[in-house]
């Protein structure tokens, strides 16, 4: 039974949607409020890879981050500040790795 088990919640892990739900820095993006301060923005997504202030304007960057449950998913993510709440949040630029001929393609289910 525990055999069982434990296949079962590896296969959960291995799992393209489970990975991304657990370990993807867009799911943590959506925990993002306009309002939160910098001190709470830190809490949820860690410290910045940098930062730009201009004028009351503060800008955080997340950068080469993963954002879903494949390895070669990755992108840029920011945060801007008006004095020092959040007032808009987002993806940058995404990139997707060449992993040597493997392709890949999207399965939509409604």
């Amino acid at each position: 039974m525990k055999k069982i088990l434990g296949v079962i919640i590896l296969g959960l892990l291995l799992s393209g949607n489970a990975y991304a739900e657990l370990f993807g820095f867009s799911k943590k993006m959506q925990k993002l409020s306009p309002g939160d301060s910098i001190s709470v923005v830190e809490k949820k997504l860690g410290k910045a890879d940098g930062f730009k202030v201009r004028d009351e304007f503060t800008a955080y960057h997340y950068n080469h981050k993963l954002i879903s449950g494949w390895a070669w998913d990755r992108a840029d993510f920011h945060v801007i500040f008006k004095n020092n709440k959040v007032v808009e949040y987002g993806m940058g630029e995404v990139r997707e790795k060449d992993v040597g001929g493997v392709q890949t393609f999207f399965i939509y289910a409604y």
